[in-house]
């Protein structure tokens, strides 16, 4: 499944905002394991390490307790997934060039400029042709990001009447996936529609060597273990509703 990457020692790292609450300690490095859970995309933590040839979900500030030959070699060998915090970081770091960052302002969904989401790929998901995901309630602060080239933007960021504020949902050179969103509850990434897209992305970028995902069906956890030279699945069904398939 998807490595989401964790370090011990973040709170050592991590910058504050205003350095007065101990929650501002708290790292948020744990964001994507519950979202890719409750869609239904295999996931398991990694610890203190840096994997290779994997897919690996970066959140938070986790970036900043690792060197620049470490990053390098980070993406130089993962698929890597990031949060609009872990972009952010990125490019105060002075490393957005691995994500093909340009430049990157963090803006407030309270804001008036970001009201939905949706779909400019020409796909399908859910039904439902140029899907809307909401960007307010729920939203949290989005990353306003200005990307160089091989950028393969899947959404976009609108305003109240429709204008086109900045990339949302972006692959980038086929190795890096962002989702432009900082949010302690993601509501608005609960919705069928970015299930579809992310496992759609994975599955096109990863081919066979893809995570295991559930397809149409929300909260079903997948386990996927290599047991004795065989892989073995297992599935919990964590909603309310039964699956008779």
């Amino acid at each position: 499944g998807v490595k989401v990457l964790m370090n011990t020692k973040s709170s050592y790292t991590l910058h504050t905002p205003v350095g007065c609450d101990m929650k501002e300690l708290y790292p948020s490095e744990t964001f994507w394991s519950p979202l890719l859970s409750a869609l239904g995309i295999a996931n398991t933590y990694a610890i203190d390490t840096i994997p290779s040839g994997e897919v690996v979900a970066v959140s938070g500030q986790y970036f900043r307790n690792l060197s620049k030959d470490d990053l390098r070699r980070l993406f130089a060998e993962n698929l890597v997934m990031i949060d609009g915090e872990a972009v952010y970081t990125l490019h105060s770091m002075g490393m957005g060039e691995l994500a093909g960052i340009l430049n990157i302002h963090l803006a407030d969904a309270d804001g008036g400029r970001s009201a939905y989401e949706q779909v400019c790929d020409g796909k399908t998901y859910a039904g439902l042709p140029e899907a809307r995901i909401s960007s307010q309630y729920g939203g949290g602060l989005w990353a306003e990001i200005d990307y160089g080239d091989k950028a393969s933007v899947k959404t976009r960021i609108k305003d109240p009447v429709g204008k086109s504020v900045a990339p949302g949902l972006t692959v980038w050179d086929g190795r890096v996936i962002i989702l432009p969103y900082r949010h302690d509850v993601p509501l608005n990434d609960y919705h069928p529609a970015r299930q579809e897209m992310l496992q759609a992305i994975l599955s096109e970028l990863c081919g066979n060597n893809c995570p295991v995902y559930a397809i149409g069906v929300p909260y079903m956890h997948v386990f996927s273990f290599e047991l004795a030279g065989r892989t073995a699945l297992f599935i919990a069904n964590s909603a309310a509703d039964e699956v008779e398939d």
